[in-house]
């Protein structure tokens, strides 16, 4: 209770007279850039929810691209700062994000952004194009959600956590500990017994998107990344492995667009000491869940992007001007 209470005194803090205003120059002359991953209405597709992937329904994101709107914003593209853009000491410059490449992101998202005639950069995994098929992933949640196959499936995994001392088989502790290749295989297997490949083939369909879908994004200004191919969490995956996942999306996506992409984020946010180095070898700039914001020209860093991710649904409307002032709630 007193937490809540603390919580929300930090929420009425921001818009006090006086100090939105300052929180507002704070953030001028600097590069936000926020991370968003699923716009769609929440439940929709709960197995998703289940494993974590954050969701914003298409209204709130509506009202933070309204809010943001009325400061004294530029928006820009990576690929803008890559090309020596960067905002005056009186402009907040912004940049808007989205992980994955779900399908709602091509649909009710860029639908507000061209409302908004606000250009964005979608970090796409290849391996979701025209899939037929669950990721591992988010084949992993929904066998787990579902009651049905839960049980086998907690069977097959949970003896690569015994080392770990867990005795609670989480769906997080899964996918974050778990070689994401194995879980890849076992998922795959239990599928096939269970007899879901229809229905599983019926949910991919909703979720992902078709080439379409990102050519026509492409065409209308929008950025288009790389997040991978397959969606490996990178401390379970060798480096032989994690350098041919950055192939296979550099060569999807210039085979789809004709071009090269500029910029990756890491699955995750998942990444060993060397990968930098790694990735620096195929794309230009790097995009990190670093909490800060950039205070200078892209041309005079190592490439790396700092970016703040969607913290989760607001409970008021304080809260949404407090993540997109200060970062985090």
């Amino acid at each position: 209770m007193i937490k809540r209470v603390i919580n929300r005194c930090k929420d009425y803090l921001v818009v006090l007279p006086g100090f939105e205003h300052r929180y507002i120059d704070r953030l001028k002359g600097k590069v936000s850039c926020l991370l968003y991953h699923r716009v769609e209405d929440y439940g929709e597709h709960a197995f998703l929810d289940h494993g974590g992937s954050p969701v914003i329904s298409e209204p709130d994101f509506d009202r933070e691209l309204t809010y943001l709107k009325q400061l004294p914003t530029q928006f820009y593209t990576l690929a803008d700062l890559y090309a020596g853009h960067f905002p005056d000491k009186d402009t907040i410059g912004i940049v808007i994000c989205f992980d994955d490449g779900f399908k709602c992101n091509y649909d009710q998202g860029l639908r507000l952004l061209n409302r908004h005639k606000i250009q964005a950069v979608f970090f796409q995994c290849t391996g979701f194009i025209d899939s037929k098929f669950l990721n591992w992933e988010h084949l992993l949640y929904w066998l787990h959600q579902n009651p049905k196959t839960r049980p086998a499936l907690i069977e097959r995994l949970k003896f690569k956590l015994e080392p770990t001392g867990r005795h609670a088989v989480s769906i997080r502790d899964m996918r974050d500990i778990i070689d994401s290749k194995f879980i890849e295989a076992q998922t795959l297997l239990l599928a096939e017994e269970f007899g879901l490949r229809k229905e599983i083939k019926k949910l991919a369909s909703q979720i992902y998107p078709d080439q379409q879908m990102i050519i026509n994004a492409f065409n209308q200004g929008f950025e288009i990344a790389s997040h991978g191919h397959g969606h490996y969490k990178r401390d379970t995956i060798s480096d032989e492995l994690f350098e041919f996942d950055l192939v296979q999306s550099k060569s999807a996506l210039c085979g789809l667009l004709g071009q090269a992409p500029k910029s990756y984020s890491y699955p995750f946010n998942s990444y060993t000491p060397k990968d930098h180095d790694r990735v620096g070898q195929f794309f230009n700039m790097i995009a990190n869940v670093d909490l800060a914001r950039i205070d200078q020209p892209v041309s005079e860093t190592s490439g790396l992007i700092p970016r703040l991710t969607w913290p989760g649904k607001s409970t008021n409307r304080y809260r949404m001007k407090r993540w997109l002032l200060t970062g985090k709630f």
